[in-house]
């Protein structure tokens, strides 16, 4: 019992373990432009990402193929956004629009049942109005 109290109805332990080694190496790029628009201010932002992770070595005892997969697919390796972020007094809007690359995901990190994400684009709209400075509502 290793000197601890009640050891004997212990019936399981879990650790965990960092048994691989992965490379990622990735660019991120940001550019703003602010701009007098329709009497009010608006910023125009473009992002970009790019990452790649590889699985340089694991312990095919620890981690199986689909782990591997999952670490080095799980993240869309590219992804773009555009947004033009406007207020005008009170009133603010916002619309983001987003490229995702393709991912996988093995859900319940189980290999027989894949996610295989396929390319998407994605629309974000959002108003707001400002009552105070205390208070404002955003949709």
């Amino acid at each position: 019992a290793a000197g601890v109290t009640d050891a004997l109805s212990i019936s399981g332990a879990r650790f965990f373990t960092n048994d691989f080694d992965t490379t990622t190496q990735g660019i991120d790029l940001v550019a703003t432009y602010p701009a007098e628009l329709f009497g009010g201010a608006t910023e125009f932002s473009f992002v970009a990402n790019w990452t790649k992770t590889e699985v340089d070595s694991f312990n095919p005892d620890i981690i199986g193929p689909t782990r591997v997969r999952q670490l080095e697919e799980s993240l869309p390796e590219k992804r773009f956004s555009l947004t033009a972020d406007h207020s005008q007094g009170p009133v603010n809007g916002m619309v983001r629009v987003s490229w995702y690359d393709e991912y996988f995901e093995a859900h319940l990190d189980d290999g027989t049942l894949p996610i295989d994400g396929d390319a998407a684009f994605i629309v974000d709209v959002g108003l707001g109005y400002d009552f105070n400075e205390n208070f404002s509502v955003v949709g």
